[in-house]
């Protein structure tokens, strides 16, 4: 996230689990949580969350530190210019209670046409639908003005994500490190783009391997 900041990211996604006890903290999934921190608790099922206290004691590949709620709202209320993009969790009034900082800087991805009314109900000030084959009605009905969609789905689909690009839709595609991909595309097929190892001030990717295609 440091990183992040540094290369000059304005977006950074950080995905949500709930402990045991109910704290928010930075996990994808709790097994391979577990399995980047050397984890062991036998009485806990690979995808149990583990508590609190436990997720602070650890280190991510014996070097990093898991971000928790505190650290997250610490680093979007100091910079202001950040906004937070996260998914995985649907418990929508935890997040509208527990994020501290200015929630129009908050993008929540939504999962499902009954979570996105119920993320819209919880008032979530900019909800990301998560956009599959058969949802540009859907999208339409509904004048959702943010999509998150697989990149093969774009590729698939280029006619329809072209038309809700001239129709104002902001789109997030996920997840590419290709220079030619990204160029060719952003602000045709996509409007935004997750990435993982990209530099936006060298403009090329970070790391030398087929992650970068």
């Amino acid at each position: 996230i440091k990183k992040s900041i540094k290369q000059g990211y304005k977006f950074i996604e950080i995905d949500l689990l709930e402990t045991n006890d109910n704290v928010f903290v930075g996990v994808h999934d709790w097994k391979s949580f577990k399995e980047k921190t050397n984890f062991k608790n036998n009485s806990l099922k690979k995808h149990e969350p583990i508590s609190y206290n436990e997720f602070k004691k650890l280190k991510i590949y014996s070097k990093f530190n898991p971000i928790d709620i505190n650290k997250i709202n610490n680093i979007f209320s100091t910079n202001t210019e950040l906004f937070l993009l996260t998914d995985k969790t649907s418990n929508y009034q935890k997040i509208k209670r527990d994020i501290k900082f200015n929630q129009n800087r908050l993008l929540v991805e939504i999962f499902g046409k009954d979570n996105f009314y119920k993320a819209i109900k919880n008032k979530i000030n900019n909800p990301i639908y998560n956009y599959n084959l058969g949802d540009y009605k859907f999208v339409n009905k509904n004048k959702i003005r943010i999509i998150s969609s697989n990149i093969n789905n774009i590729l698939n689909n280029r006619e329809e994500f072209k038309k809700m690009i001239k129709n104002g839709i902001f789109i997030f595609a996920y997840s590419s490190n290709n220079e030619k991909f990204i160029t060719n595309n952003i602000g045709k097929l996509f409007t935004h783009v997750y990435t993982d190892f990209w530099d936006i001030k060298k403009f090329q990717c970070t790391v030398k391997s087929d992650l970068c295609t």
